[in-house]
């Protein structure tokens, strides 16, 4: 039986060095808000700090894309939601 220390230099030797860097920003996979799949409306509250209906209403006003629902919800609220908040 082999010690961990030659294993893990076993398995060393196996990986090509160029796979260990990783993927050009090209080639990796942008996460999107996708309101319609089970279970990640909850998810994306949770992640994002917000209610079901800002979410939607981010989606709505900006698309998909995380980073911009992410400014979107960090506006300062508007006039109208200020007055409903005091009442």
């Amino acid at each position: 039986m082999s010690t961990l220390w030659e294993m893990a230099a076993s398995m060393r030797d196996e990986v090509p060095t160029g796979s260990l860097r990783p993927a050009p920003v090209e080639n990796r996979r942008r996460a999107i808000v996708d309101l319609n799949a089970p279970g990640r409306m909850d998810y994306w509250c949770k992640v994002l700090g917000t209610t079901p209906l800002r979410l939607y209403c981010a989606v709505d006003e900006v698309g998909s894309d995380p980073t911009a629902i992410r400014r979107f919800l960090t506006r300062s609220a508007s006039p109208m939601l200020r007055v409903a908040a005091r009442a």
